[in-house]
């Protein structure tokens, strides 16, 4: 967890609802809330080299029906998909992180895909979890390198990748929860 973040104080948690819309003053950026900001937004500044804070120029501010700390680099958007169910269903407000690094390996990513579409939704961005095959032995012939990213809901295939380097799928945020609420 980055150093940046703090305790929890005046959220929305305790709502019924996934978040509070408001209008922070710059002390309260990412203490007590995030932006709210959509998929592609998220991933362009972060493919861009911004934080998503960044964002938050012009942006939604809310509070999340969450206990979690908060944090620079978080952000809340909104899931259309229902490869995640019964963790995260269609048009549930989620929580993430941005991705900064550290091992994906059986986690929750959202995840940018350059050359490939996700076959339930036809869109570049996908929230899966990862699961990377087969180890590089050094000193021998390059082999790919198999991913899978994993639906939970058995309805609902994965997507199945050989890279050359598994730099090439990038990695957007870590998925932290769905936010209380989400399904009213």
């Amino acid at each position: 967890t980055p150093r940046s973040c703090r305790p929890r104080v005046g959220a929305a948690a305790g709502t019924s609802r996934p978040f509070r819309r408001v209008s922070p003053r710059e002390d309260e950026k990412f203490r007590t809330c995030i932006p709210l900001t959509t998929i592609q937004a998220a991933a362009g500044a972060f493919a861009d080299g911004r934080l998503v804070e960044e964002l938050g120029e012009g942006a939604e501010w809310v509070e999340p029906n969450t206990s979690r700390k908060l944090c620079r680099g978080m952000f809340v958007a909104q899931i259309t998909s229902k490869s995640m169910e019964p963790l995260v269903h269609d048009r549930d407000f989620c929580l993430f992180r941005i991705y900064e690094g550290g091992s994906r390996q059986d986690k929750d990513v959202l995840t940018l895909l350059r050359d490939d579409r996700d076959p339930e939704t036809g869109g570049s961005f996908t929230l899966k979890r990862y699961h990377r095959t087969g180890e590089r032995v050094e000193g021998t012939e390059e082999q790919p390198i198999r991913i899978e990213l994993r639906s939970l809901n058995p309805e609902v295939p994965g997507i199945s990748l050989e890279l050359r380097d598994e730099n090439e799928l990038e990695t957007i945020a870590w998925f932290v929860e769905r936010l209380a609420g989400s399904d009213e």
